[in-house]
């Protein structure tokens, strides 16, 4: 189903606050996280991809460097990376 047709069907009139929708965001990858037992790296994949769907909310040219250099201190984006390589 498509996202919008989600959102339609789900009947809520007027447009979300920022902290409705960053509320809503943070609390849907928890949702996620919680029922399915999922794991550190798990937590680590919905958490960037939560970071990037704020980012490009307000950058829509913003890329996957650009998510993890707003949204994870420290942390290189060659690293985040690596995070992922080969796995299945």
């Amino acid at each position: 189903m498509e996202l919008n047709d989600i959102a339609d069907g789900l009947g809520r009139s007027g447009d979300l606050t920022r902290g409705d929708f960053i509320g809503a965001l943070s609390e849907g990858m928890s949702l996620v996280y919680q029922e399915l037992g999922l794991g550190e790296r798990d937590w680590d994949l919905l958490d960037l991809a939560v970071k990037a769907i704020l980012v490009r909310a307000y950058d829509d040219s913003a890329s996957l460097d650009d998510v993890i250099e707003i949204g994870l201190d420290g942390v290189s984006p060659s690293e985040v990376r690596s995070w992922w390589t080969g796995w299945s």
